[in-house]
């Protein structure tokens, strides 16, 4: 069970890379480019945060290689927070799909 719940990170970041890859497409203002492009950025470094971390602490039972993977977390999560500031400061209605200009 511990197995199922330490993928579903993954998993979902996997789905949301490849929506951003979806997405980057068809938005049209350089901002929904930009938060895009960090969104896919975050999901990767999800991934290998999490991966480096089942390495060495699940499969090898090594403590001391999870170091690694904690600073890849906390720099994850910093560019999570700081995805979020940027989210917020920066107004809605700027960012714009093709499918919504089109109308």
């Amino acid at each position: 069970m511990r197995y199922v719940l330490e993928s579903l990170p993954v998993t979902c970041a996997i789905l949301v890379l490849m929506a951003s890859v979806l997405r980057f497409g068809i938005a049209t203002t350089h901002e929904g480019r930009i938060a895009i492009v960090w969104i896919g950025i975050n999901s990767v470094m999800l991934m290998l945060a999490q991966a480096s971390w089942w390495k060495s602490y699940l499969l090898d039972n090594n403590l001391i290689g999870t170091d690694w993977s904690n600073y890849v977390w906390t720099v994850f999560n910093t560019s999570v927070m700081c995805l979020y500031l940027y989210a917020m400061l920066v107004p809605f209605r700027k960012i714009k799909f093709d499918h919504e200009t089109k109308s």
